[in-house]
C-alpha cells in the first residue's frame, strides 16, 4: 500500500509532475497550476494502476517484486545487479528470474493511462515510450537503492 500511496510514490510523483511542467510536457496541459495539478494527478493514477497490476500479477505468480540489495562487491556488479533487477523478481525458490507481474505493471499502466490522457499519449510508439521512461525511473531508482546505503554507511539487508 506504500508502494501506491505512501510518502515516496506522493513526493516522486510531485517531482515527475515537477519534471513535466518545467517541459511542458504533454504540451496540451499547458501551463499553470491547473497544469501542474493535472501532470500530479495523472502520475499518481499511473502509478495506482502500475502497483496494483503488478500486486495481482505478483501474487497470481508469486513473484516477490521488491528491490533487493547485490551480495556482490564492486561498482559495476552492483550496478548491474541494480539495472537487472528493473525486470526481475525473487521466486519461491530463492531465485530472481524475469518478473511477469512487474513488466506487466508498467505496460499495463502505460496503455491504461493513454486513456485519460490527451491525445499525443495515444497509439503503441507513445504507450512504449511512456513505459520506456517508467522503466528507466525505475532502473534508476534501483540504483540509488543500491548505493544510498553506502553514502549513509548503513548495513545493507
Amino acid at each position: 500500500m506504500l508502494s501506491m500511496v505512501g510518502p515516496v510514490p506522493l513526493i516522486g510523483e510531485a517531482a515527475g509532475a515537477g519534471l513535466g511542467q518545467w517541459t511542458n510536457s504533454p504540451e496540451e496541459w499547458g501551463q499553470g497550476w491547473d497544469a501542474l495539478g493535472k501532470r500530479y494527478w495523472s502520475n499518481l493514477a499511473y502509478n495506482a494502476v502500475r502497483q496494483t497490476i503488478t500486486y495481482g500479477g505478483s501474487l497470481a505468480l508469486h513473484e516477490d517484486t521488491r528491490y533487493f540489495g547485490s551480495r556482490r562487491s564492486g561498482f559495476w556488479p552492483r550496478a548491474g545487479h541494480a539495472l537487472l533487477s528493473t525486470f526481475t523478481a525473487r521466486h519461491a525458490d530463492g531465485r530472481d528470474l524475469f518478473s511477469v507481474s512487474g513488466t506487466a505493471g508498467v505496460i499495463g499502466a502505460a496503455a491504461i493511462s493513454s486513456a485519460w490522457g490527451p491525445p499525443s499519449w495515444r497509439g503503441p510508439g507513445n504507450i512504449a515510450e511512456n513505459a520506456g521512461i517508467s522503466f528507466a525511473s525505475t532502473a534508476a531508482t534501483n540504483v540509488v537503492r543500491e548505493f544510498l546505503p553506502d553514502i549513509f554507511h548503513r548495513p545493507r539487508k
